[in-house]
């Protein structure tokens, strides 16, 4: 090994330790490990294809479905210090459903100038342990996942809360999560709601 290549495995390994091997991740990194922990589930449909700007997070290798992965921990890196709102306590679980003004291809490509929302369907994946001695965001069995076809959103709603996602699909574990999506893609199948093939 080169001192070059030898330098460069410190750093990853460095970077791998310090930002996500860690039982509270920053909410700044948790969004991409949860992206990679949904496309390990769904591993052999769908490929993840959220860097660089893309619109959406994961696309089906044959059909071209979308799906957007949100995420929101009761557990913060911040819970238990006080906040600029004066809160101290566990997240209540907010997500950002915002419509944009368009989205990037694949791969940051090209700029695509259609408002709304790119996604066929959304994973919202929940950790609801705000137990310090128990939490741990890398252990996929500590998530609730609520798949929700876009159209079920609500249309100019920007945010969207915990408890209104319980209202609109069954939590279901890591396991069950590949299923629950094969399930919501053939809704929108038999409903002959198109999906967005770009």
């Amino acid at each position: 090994m080169t001192r070059a290549e030898d330098l460069k495995a410190r750093i990853l390994r460095r970077l791998v330790e310090e930002l996500f091997d860690r039982p509270i991740m920053s909410n700044i990194i948790r969004p991409l490990y949860v992206e990679y922990m949904v496309a390990e589930a769904l591993r052999r449909d769908w490929k993840l294809v959220g860097g660089d700007w893309a619109g959406w997070d994961l696309q089906h290798r044959t059909r071209g479905a979308r799906i957007e992965v949100k995420q929101a921990a009761a557990r913060q890196t911040w819970t238990g210090r006080p906040t600029a709102s004066g809160k101290l306590g566990p997240s209540k679980g907010v997500f950002s459903v915002r419509p944009a003004k368009g989205y990037f291809t694949e791969g940051g490509v090209a700029w695509v100038p259609i408002p709304g929302r790119s996604a066929d369907l959304y994973i919202f994946a929940w950790h609801p342990v705000a137990d310090s001695l128990r939490v741990d965001h890398r252990d996929p069995e500590q998530w609730e996942f609520y798949v929700v076809p876009e159209h079920r959103l609500p249309a100019e709603t920007r945010t969207i809360t915990l408890r209104r996602l319980q209202r609109l699909a069954r939590p279901v574990g890591y396991a069950e999560l590949p299923g629950a999506v094969d399930a919501a893609l053939a809704g929108l199948e038999r409903l002959k709601i198109d999906i967005q093939v770009p």
